[in-house]
């Protein structure tokens, strides 16, 4: 009888270790092990290493039109020589230009294959060349005849926190920011009118969104 009572202790202690050891190694039902989290290379990466400046040649985003989110297209805006590339919507026009003092990128409104001469954003990047501030006291430079037709936008009331100076007609129809990146000025510039502001700012603001300084690998920043 000793020896039936000795087996099923032994035997009981057996299951008792056996079952502890299960519960230590197996996870629980609810519990996912570890898992790494996987890393994309590309631009703005932190890891220099991952810059590869492989993009992509167009991404779907959502602007948003008198309350309403609409999905909207974006192309990858990249020339060759340009310190910037940026994401513009499919039905901007762009086109570029250069001059003694700089160079300019224009995305115009192109409603219906219609070009709008006077619907446009402006991205003018100044000579490096330039290494004072430009100002509207400046004597008839492409900004200062620019900005002297504006007024100043405050402190506390500007649009954009990268901008150093803001300016804006009294209709608010022109708005214009000034920006400072690695020792290089660059102005933007955002001209419309009250018939085309609900679509155009949106779509403008999505290019200043998107706008990336290439070799410094950053998005606008003051």
């Amino acid at each position: 009888m000793k020896n039936k009572v000795g087996i099923f202790m032994l035997s009981s202690m057996l299951l008792m270790v056996a079952a502890c050891t299960t519960d230590e190694e197996s996870p629980s039902d609810n519990e996912m092990p570890p898992q790494e989290t996987p890393q994309t290379p590309g631009y703005g990466s932190e890891n220099e290493e991952e810059n590869t400046n492989e993009v992509a040649a167009e991404i779907e985003d959502i602007i948003e039109i008198e309350g309403m989110e609409e999905p909207i297209t974006l192309e990858l805006y990249d020339k060759e020589g340009a310190p910037f590339l940026t994401y513009v919507p499919s039905d901007l026009l762009a086109e570029e230009a250069s001059s003694g003092e700089g160079d300019a990128h224009w995305f115009y409104a192109n409603y219906n294959d219609e070009k709008l001469e006077d619907i446009y954003l402006q991205i003018y990047l100044f000579s490096e060349n330039v290494a004072e501030q430009p100002s509207g006291g400046d004597e008839d430079t492409t900004y200062s005849i620019l900005v002297n037709q504006l007024e100043v936008v405050e402190e506390d009331q500007k649009l954009y926190d990268w901008a150093i100076e803001e300016y804006t007609s009294a209709d608010g129809s022109k708005h214009v920011m000034l920006g400072e990146h690695d020792n290089q000025y660059f102005f933007m510039e955002m001209n419309s009118s009250p018939e085309y502001s609900a679509g155009f700012v949106p779509r403008a603001n999505k290019v200043i969104e998107h706008f990336y300084w290439k070799e410094t690998n950053g998005y606008l920043t003051k």
